[in-house]
């Protein structure tokens, strides 16, 4: 509870700003593959009252090649828990189906996550600088901005693990109601995604053994209870979904392509999150706090070539056994350059004063490890939920590099929030002592690590900017603007890519790209890159049947609202867009968006 009117004016301010800069625009731009998936099953569940997968013209093929037989189209989903698809169902019944309705109850709670973070925040540092900083860095964050916005569970993700360390906190304290809330943030955030429950759930553990709470006999007699309500109030997704079997760990086999991953994750942290040069200022500045006359001068110079050794370390492709032991070497000299030979130091003392910190960073480590292990690539929205972490650690670490000295803590944060320059500064350095090879690229993970390691300079708050207050046409829009003015209810459309969109949008049938068969369509609709999945059945079918070739001025792109931030177009395509990881080389001309429609005699 703020008990301090400044606070509270502060706070509402905050929140103030977040809803003018989550809201703005909001349904401006029209939902991508991943949203209208989510949409399409929210329109689904008014209908039949849960997340079914056909609904009487349409299906949503969640594998490719999938038969349509019977049991396939009274199916549903099994592969994720609902809470996403009942509240974008919720808002369609209130607002009516549209984007701003789809997008709304995400934006609601990216609101939602930056008033629990602060008093997160509150909770950890007593400093109300840091507190007010922190929460300035995370409502300013672009990453965290395109997250909430998006028709997904990263707003829920990010607002219940905050939600959930604050509990635990409180619990820790003995707080009335702690339990309960611990509890219900724990189900939220299973039934938003499932998996993190179990994740976040082993961070805390850690955390719990570690620091010796269990000697605490009050929290002990709870522990029981919290874990049986817990367990109870889950155990119903187990009887209709297969989650167990959705937990693939080790998917990637490949030690190579783990590393990848795992590297790709951290350049993600570092380029959009947390600018990994901050450690290297703090490192420096506690050496010259520590060391005197030349000694200062060697140790820095040490920390800086571990710093770039590090940076290449994350930027190579492959795994080089020499270097990985001459980076641990180097790291460990840093540490001893800071700690070794004083005294007054104890590591354990300051650990234990700094105990959530502790907690935070066991989670990001078991996060970043986990979902290398088991995701298909390092994409962004799989670590989200570690933005406001990152953002109280990025406001301690201003102020242990600037005290007291509000002029230059405003210019550090400033640079942070408008420039990415801290961030690329390392890339950039050790491309110019040793320049990255350009490199064929095969799978997503190699795409993401290479376009992470040569990523640019930019201020994505500017282009944030942009984007919230002009208009953007995109692929999605122009497929549903021309079939819902030139097509029939009746007509049959196949399209190589953007299919649930196209449902969402249209009252057309259509025929799902990673459907290869089917009769001859009344519309074709190819999006570039994305090839048509064909069988010599519909080649067949389409033998002597002539087409229409209809050409617009929309753009002709895959992604149009991509929550990754490197891959975010801002705006409009014009005639060139962003090279992106799926089409694995550079984009050149963008191609126009075309029709081909039946000729019909």
């Amino acid at each position: 509870m703020i008990k301090k009117t400044p606070e509270k004016y502060f706070l509402f301010l905050m929140l103030f700003i977040s809803g003018v800069l989550i809201f703005a625009n909001l349904g401006n731009i029209y939902l991508w593959q991943d949203e209208a998936c989510v949409a399409q099953l929210g329109k689904n569940v008014l209908k039949f009252g849960y997340p079914k997968l056909y609904d009487g013209k349409n299906v949503i093929i969640a594998l490719p090649l999938a038969e349509f037989n019977a049991e396939y189209l009274s199916s549903y989903v099994t592969s994720q828990t609902w809470l996403e698809y009942y509240l974008v169902a919720a808002s369609f019944s209130l607002f009516g189906i549209n984007t701003f309705a789809a997008r709304l109850p995400f934006a609601l709670f990216g609101i939602a996550a930056v008033a629990v973070s602060y008093f997160l925040f509150s909770r950890i540092i007593r400093d109300k600088f840091v507190v007010r900083l922190a929460t300035i860095l995370l409502v300013f964050s672009v990453p965290f901005l395109l997250n909430v916005r998006q028709v997904s569970y990263s707003a829920l993700v990010i607002f219940s693990v905050v939600w959930i360390f604050l509990s635990y906190i409180k619990l820790l304290a003995h707080e009335r109601h702690a339990a309960a809330s611990f509890v219900i943030s724990n189900v939220f955030l299973f039934y938003s995604f499932f998996p993190l429950t179990f994740l976040i759930g082993i961070a805390i553990l850690a955390h719990f053994i570690l620091f010796r709470h269990y000697r605490d006999k009050a929290i002990m007699r709870s522990v029981t209870r919290i874990i049986l309500a817990i367990l109870l109030l889950i155990s119903p997704a187990f009887f209709f979904l297969d989650l167990l079997l959705r937990v693939e760990m080790g998917r990637s086999r490949d030690l190579g392509a783990l590393f990848l991953k795992f590297k790709a994750n951290w350049l993600w942290i570092n380029n959009y999150i947390f600018p990994f040069l901050i450690l290297l200022l703090l490192t420096v500045k506690s050496i010259f706090s520590r060391r005197t006359g030349v000694s200062r001068v060697l140790f820095s110079l040490l920390a800086t070539a571990a710093f770039l050794s590090a940076f290449y370390f994350l930027t190579s492709p492959g795994i080089n056994l020499s270097r990985s032991v001459l980076l641990l070497i180097a790291v460990c000299a840093c540490v001893a350059a800071v700690f070794w030979g004083r005294p007054d130091t104890d590591i354990f003392a300051y650990l234990k004063k700094n105990e959530f910190l502790v907690l935070f960073l066991i989670f990001i480590l078991a996060l970043i490890v986990s979902v290398s292990l088991s995701s298909d690539a390092p994409y962004f929205r799989y670590i989200v939920s570690v933005i406001p972490m990152f953002a109280l650690i990025t406001a301690a670490a201003i102020y242990h590099l600037c005290g007291k000295n509000w002029l230059l803590s405003g210019f550090l944060a400033g640079l942070l929030v408008f420039s990415n320059c801290l961030s690329i500064f390392p890339l950039r350095v050790l491309n110019s002592v040793s320049p990255i090879k350009d490199r064929s690229v095969f799978l997503f993970s190699e795409g993401i690590h290479r376009d992470l390691s040569r990523d640019r300079y930019k201020s994505d708050i500017l282009n944030y900017f942009y984007e919230i207050t002009h208009d953007y046409e995109c692929t999605v829009e122009g497929v549903a603007k021309y079939l819902n003015r030139h097509g029939s209810p009746d007509d049959v459309v196949k399209i190589s890519y953007n299919d649930i969109p196209a449902m969402f949008y249209t009252d057309l049938r259509i025929v799902s790209w990673r459907d290869p068969g089917g009769e001859a369509p009344d519309w074709m609709v190819p999006i570039t890159s994305v090839p048509f999945l064909t069988d010599e059945k519909f080649l067949k079918n389409i033998e002597g049947v002539q087409y229409e070739k209809i050409v617009t001025d929309y753009p002709n792109i895959c992604y149009s609202n991509l929550p990754e931030p490197l891959y975010h177009n801002f705006r409009t395509v014009g005639k060139t867009a962003m090279p992106i990881y799926f089409i694995f080389r550079d984009t050149k001309e963008v191609p126009r968006l075309i029709f081909y429609k039946k000729i019909k005699r």
